[in-house]
């Protein structure tokens, strides 16, 4: 006489586990890159923002207040202009040379921006 099977063994559930385990293994860190990157991604279209901004700005007010830059701050404090995300960013400066804006430590406490528009350098970290 057969005895009826009422579900799975253990080593089929082990083994699925197991399976289950190694396919989070292989999809977890490429999973958490991509974020990571799109995180970099979207702070580097704020900088940029933030510079298309300080362009509009300087084209229609006095430059003699950025002979020493114009600090993160002071935007936010201010209010200077309008740029999307402003109160992420935790630190940094504008400097305006011959009519280019460029930015010097500008983070958001997880990334930091140097450069000009079109040389702007993204790294990890607090800027130094």
């Amino acid at each position: 006489m057969c005895k009826k099977r009422n579900g799975f063994s253990l080593v089929e559930l082990l083994a699925v586990i197991i399976l289950l385990g190694i396919i989070a293994l292989i999809i977890v860190p490429s999973a958490l890159k991509t974020l990571d990157n799109s995180k970099k991604e979207a702070f580097h279209d704020s900088v940029l923002g933030l510079i298309t901004s300080a362009n509009d700005y300087m084209g229609q007010n006095d430059f003699a207040e950025w002979s020493t830059g114009l600090t993160i701050s002071n935007i936010q404090t201010n209010n200077l202009f309008d740029v999307k995300n402003i109160d992420k960013f935790t630190g940094g400066t504008l400097y305006n040379t011959n009519g280019t804006i460029s930015v010097e430590n500008v983070t958001d406490g997880s990334y930091c921006a140097n450069g000009k528009k079109n040389s702007l350098t993204i790294t990890k970290g607090n800027c130094s």
